[in-house]
């Protein structure tokens, strides 16, 4: 069970932190309810796990009598973080690259 909250803690700060990225505007960002940010991010490939997990997550009475559904729903979340992961690196190969070719 815990893990599971931890994952969302997590996998929320990560999406809060991406949305700033992308939208250049942080305070707008950070004022934003998490379904504002999740439209936002959804531009990215994988993301969309992120929006499962949340709504996996939605109801937790039920998700702490069903071991079942907390698995699916961490796998779930982890599937999320890979896929910022994943954006994070494209990204730092992208830099790299602009920044071998003006240099």
């Amino acid at each position: 069970m815990g893990i599971v909250r931890l994952t969302g803690t997590e996998l929320k700060g990560f999406l809060y932190a991406l949305s700033a990225v992308i939208t250049k505007d942080p305070e707008k960002t950070y004022k934003s309810p998490l379904n504002v940010v999740l439209k936002r991010v959804s531009v990215i490939r994988g993301l969309p796990y992120a929006r499962s997990f949340f709504e996996a997550v939605q109801d937790w009475e039920k998700m702490e009598i069903d071991p079942e559904r907390m698995r699916e729903a961490f796998f779930i979340g982890m599937k999320a973080l890979e896929a910022i992961e994943s954006w994070q690196m494209k990204e730092a190969v992208d830099e790299t690259k602009s920044t071998a070719e003006k240099g």
